[in-house]
């Protein structure tokens, strides 16, 4: 994932940016050898940054709102040792979803997704 600056409504764009990377090109060439080398040496694995990982983190947290759902305590709640049928628990999560203005997931994806209770607090 690829994150991105906002664009400053102040900025200027240059019009002779096209001329300036044309005289960098052997320092460019280089760059691009020098990555081309990195990823000889990982086997053709990309390496993930530290940032690229927590960013890829938020995005899948973002998207995941079968998680975020298990997480609101005021719509569901276990108990050591009890079960529910699935349909109680999926009203529950498009309950959630309508209150939070989010797009449900299928009840089939839902019944395949293994339920992890949050942490006792």
């Amino acid at each position: 994932m690829i994150t991105v600056k906002d664009r400053d409504p102040a900025r200027v764009d240059d019009p002779f940016l096209i001329e300036k990377l044309t005289a960098e090109l052997p320092g460019i060439l280089f760059w691009m050898l020098e990555g081309l080398h990195c990823l000889l040496a990982n086997r053709y694995q990309f390496t993930i940054s530290e940032r690229s990982r927590r960013n890829l983190e938020a995005a899948m947290e973002d998207g995941d709102n079968l998680s975020q759902f298990m997480q609101a305590q005021a719509y569901v709640r276990f108990r050591p040792d009890s079960e529910e049928r699935s349909t109680y628990l999926y009203r529950a999560y498009t309950k959630w979803c309508e209150d939070n203005l989010e797009s449900p997931a299928t009840q089939k994806l839902c019944r395949a997704t293994p339920v992890t209770p949050p942490p006792a607090s």
